[in-house]
């Protein structure tokens, strides 16, 4: 199965990613991170370059890590997500948590 489970029966299986010292960095075009329901996804020092974090559904945990690069990283996470992040460095164009939106400028204001 994908993604999502073609059954309507069938229950979803969960998905875990686990990340610890790793560096991700976008080469070209669109890149995003995104977990979805029934997914986890736990970082600990990760740096994540010129990537957009979106989580709509599941569990992100994101400690000790950095989201910064050129072209600017997006952060949006969604209203059914369960979110713990700590001692992060954000240098992004944009948070977004649910349907309001900080920049960097508001963002330090959370």
């Amino acid at each position: 199965m994908g993604r999502e489970a073609t059954d309507p029966a069938a229950v979803p299986r969960a998905c875990s990613v686990e990340l610890d010292n790793v560096l991700i960095r976008r080469e070209q075009g669109a890149s995003e991170i995104r977990v979805t329901k029934n997914s986890f996804l736990t970082a600990r020092r990760v740096t994540l370059l010129g990537l957009h974090l979106q989580p709509t559904g599941g569990t992100v945990s994101l400690q000790h890590s950095v989201l910064t690069g050129t072209p600017a990283s997006q952060v949006t996470i969604w209203k059914d997500v369960t979110w713990k992040a700590d001692n992060n460095v954000y240098d992004i164009e944009f948070l977004r948590l649910d349907k309001t939106f900080y920049s960097a400028k508001t963002f330090v204001d959370l």
